[in-house]
């Protein structure tokens, strides 16, 4: 009667015999020696010298303006498609808010931020700010916020064209699965913002590391 082939000296399907795929059944290692997560590992964890950027994107319409010192949230109907922008004035602090939860796969590093935006005017500078705080479970959701992480950009020298203002990388504090709440604001006040008129923002978008496939 023939022998019977063990299991690991059969080929891979689609190899040809002899050859493998590189996984060193023994050890969980390919043959860089990354390790290989097991089958139905949850979650698979990334490679950590090519972790992923993911993004996160807070839009105008999504925003919860305060009472006292909110900028103005509202819709245009421009001539080839229609939009919602948030007014912040030259003259005043305004702000705004955005609540989300930070994703399983977040790494904890540092995030960026760059901030869409549009105005009127064609000449001067704004300046835009963040804030934000990660709230875990059996913290008080009144988290008071981190510090202001802010970025001067100057106004398009013709009006209504996108802007992109990118802040610099920074650590928000956060863990992941945290509730985030995010901030932005003009600081009208400081000697640098010199633009007239509002400044109308579109959207955030933050950008962070993974290091794991699944959220």
């Amino acid at each position: 009667m023939a022998a019977h082939a063990r299991r690991d000296d059969l080929p891979l399907r689609g190899c040809a015999e002899g050859e493998s795929r590189g996984l060193e059944r023994d050890h969980g290692t390919d043959t860089a020696g990354r390790t290989v997560e097991p089958a139905g590992a949850d979650p698979v964890r990334a490679d950590v010298e090519s972790k992923p950027n993911r993004t996160v994107v807070l839009t105008a319409t999504g925003a919860i303006t305060p009472t006292t010192g909110g900028a103005l949230q509202n819709k245009v109907n421009d001539t080839n498609h229609s939009y919602y922008v948030l007014d912040y004035d030259a003259g005043t602090d305004e702000s705004a808010f955005w609540h989300f939860v930070m994703p399983d796969s977040y790494d904890g590093g540092n995030i960026n931020v760059t901030l869409y935006w549009l105005a009127a005017a064609t000449s001067g500078n704004a300046v835009l700010a963040v804030q934000t705080a990660g709230v875990a479970d059996g913290e008080s959701y009144d988290a008071a916020l981190g510090s202001a992480q802010s970025v001067t950009d100057a106004a398009k020298a013709s009006a209504n064209q996108l802007n992109t203002a990118t802040v610099t990388a920074f650590s928000p504090g956060w863990s992941d699965g945290d509730e985030i709440i995010f901030k932005v604001f003009r600081d009208a006040d400081n000697a640098s913002d010199t633009m007239s008129g509002d400044l109308r923002l579109v959207k955030a978008k933050i950008e962070y590391s993974a290091d794991q496939e699944s959220d």
